[in-house]
């Protein structure tokens, strides 16, 4: 079963590429077939057209906000996930919805996960720093001072017709520390040749050869029935 911080991961991608809903859809669906796991699991993203995709935001990850519509009325939680493209939030630990999964590969064996569905960010508002409560937010734009003594202007976001700012949660990412060497592969490791060169054998199939010489080739190289012989459980291309 996946854990929440790769479902969050997945949705970070889907939501966040480019290329469409259709590239997004498909784009999540690998990851999850390269990770061994059921394709049940991915979460199927409402389209919004760009013209009604929100533009400048208020929540953002880490932000501790209340549910203020929905089953979960009422709840309070952690954005563990901002989709942009569909103007929506993950919520940890809520919007908790049953899905019923094959038992494959005895992840599921009961048949059924829990995962999480997003939340339109509507339906969410942030706390206030001190009674926890819901509050509207405004962002204004004032003069702070940069770590490098620099005066610049920047973006924050205040409790609304008030002078108290919600900071934002500093995200903790784990880089290498500097204890840590640069280079810590051992010796026999990198100097173990994994690799032994055939001159019989080119180091590609034919299809592949052909292809790649002849940029304006046609059809792609393709492994089908019609080019691909199995002798004694090899694989010859023609």
């Amino acid at each position: 079963m996946f854990e929440k911080e790769d479902r969050s991961r997945i949705c970070d991608i889907a939501g966040g590429w480019g290329g469409g809903r259709v590239t997004a859809f498909y784009l999540a669906m690998h990851s999850f077939k390269s990770a061994g796991k059921s394709t049940r699991y991915a979460t199927k993203f409402r389209w919004v057209q760009p013209k009604d995709r929100i533009k400048n935001w208020k929540v953002i990850k880490g932000d501790e906000v209340v549910v203020i519509a929905g089953k979960d009325k009422g709840e309070k939680g952690e954005v563990i996930s901002v989709q942009r493209k569909t103007n929506s939030v993950f919520v940890k630990d809520l919007k908790l919805v049953k899905k019923h999964i094959e038992p494959t590969n005895n992840q599921v064996p009961q048949g059924w996960a829990q995962i999480s569905h997003p939340i339109h960010v509507s339906n969410v508002m942030l706390q206030h720093p001190t009674t926890k409560e819901p509050v509207r937010v405004d962002r204004r734009k004032v003069e702070v001072k940069l770590p490098g003594g620099r005066m610049a202007f920047r973006y924050r976001r205040f409790v609304h017709n008030t002078d108290i700012e919600i900071e934002k949660k500093r995200l903790v990412f784990k880089y290498r520390t500097k204890d840590e060497p640069l280079c810590n592969t051992p010796p026999e490791v990198v100097s173990e040749i994994t690799f032994k060169s055939n001159l019989a054998e080119p180091p590609l199939p034919k299809g592949v050869i052909n292809e790649l010489r002849n940029p304006y080739y046609k059809f792609p190289y393709r492994q089908t029935k019609r080019n691909v012989e199995y002798q004694d459980g090899v694989a010859s291309y023609e």
